[in-house]
């Protein structure tokens, strides 16, 4: 896990999560040519995004893990309007044109991301864990267990979230590769709203088996998922072809 981030608004670093689902209006079929011309469509477009300040950190493939969506979209910028007007970019696009949105997630890091995205995203909201409680085997199989329900989280403050509780050390060795990577890709980010503080953990690595129990690794450092996670593969614009086609 890297360094609390400077919350200052110069350093603010906004990110916009889309799922994209499939439609009836898709055509599932194309010829050779103009697969490629539309996947040259979407890279071109994601090139200009970048041109305006808008960085795609990844578009994946959710095959698998969700049966509500084929592709999620991670947009980062510093300022909000921009991802607005990314998202309304991409979804002139023909491949993603005849898809719907059914996520939208804007929020503000409160830690600092890796430079380079990896392989593998799992998105989750999070919540503190509750102080001084112990959890047995059947308690930490309940806590992992995927549930819809999302439960307003009990943060009244960022400055009260200390992410340097994330920190690698804090795990035990004896469950986990001391080489594993997972916990050093781990960002938080918080949706931007009134209300309750709603944060986000993406959690990026580079084989999918280190996936695998990530909400215990949270609990340890102060964090539980509330919900499904997000999970899916870095892909290219022309592999986002061939999943929505």
């Amino acid at each position: 896990m890297t360094d609390t981030a400077d919350f200052t608004e110069s350093a603010a670093v906004y990110s916009l999560f889309l799922v994209f689902a499939e439609t009836e209006l898709i055509e599932s079929r194309a010829s050779a040519d103009e697969a490629l011309r539309l996947s040259r469509e979407l890279d071109q477009v994601m090139k200009e995004l970048g041109e305006e300040h808008v960085t795609v950190r990844g578009a994946y493939d959710l095959t698998g893990f969700d049966t509500s969506a084929s592709v999620m979209i991670w947009l980062t910028s510093d300022t909000v309007d921009d991802l607005q007007w990314a998202k309304r970019q991409l979804h002139r696009t023909q491949i993603l044109g005849d898809t719907l949105v059914i996520e939208s997630i804007l929020a503000m890091a409160v830690s600092e991301l890796d430079e380079e995205p990896r392989m593998w995203l799992s998105l989750a909201p999070v919540s503190p864990a509750p102080e001084d409680q112990e959890f047995d085997d059947e308690e930490l199989e309940d806590e992992t267990s995927f549930d819809n329900d999302f439960d307003d989280p009990d943060i009244d403050n960022l400055d009260e979230l200390d992410t340097e509780e994330l920190d690698t050390e804090e795990f035990d060795t004896e469950e986990f590769d001391e080489d594993e990577p997972f916990f050093e890709t781990t960002s938080l980010h918080a949706q931007i709203g009134i209300g309750p503080i709603r944060l986000f953990a993406a959690v990026e690595v580079d084989e999918p088996g280190e996936l695998i129990g990530p909400s215990i690794g949270l609990l340890e450092g102060g964090l539980m998922t509330v919900a499904t996670p997000r999970t899916g593969r870095l892909v290219t614009p022309a592999e986002l072809y061939e999943i929505l086609r």
